[in-house]
């Protein structure tokens, strides 16, 4: 129970900070999309399949468009030009 507590709150707080348009909440998704890198890699160790190895490419991909877009301004702040950051 404490840890769907958790989990849920840190998923609010994202949510709450890309909606916002806040340049921390970028970083925060990309590191909260991360989290799952070992589980995955974890679980192509007992074993490959397809889908397994589909799903850690795919999350690889997101990570990587991710931190391409948050590096060069591309992410959610251009989406919002009258955002304001504090």
């Amino acid at each position: 129970m404490l840890l769907a507590v958790v989990y849920s709150t840190v998923r609010f707080v994202e949510a709450y900070g890309l909606w916002h348009s806040r340049r921390w909440a970028e970083w925060f998704a990309l590191i909260a999309g991360a989290i799952y890198m070992p589980v995955e890699i974890y679980e192509l160790s007992r074993g490959v399949s397809p889908i397994k190895v589909g799903a850690l490419a795919i999350n690889v991909l997101i990570i990587c468009t991710c931190i391409h877009a948050s590096a060069s301004g591309a992410f959610s702040l251009s989406l919002w030009p009258l955002a304001s950051e504090p």
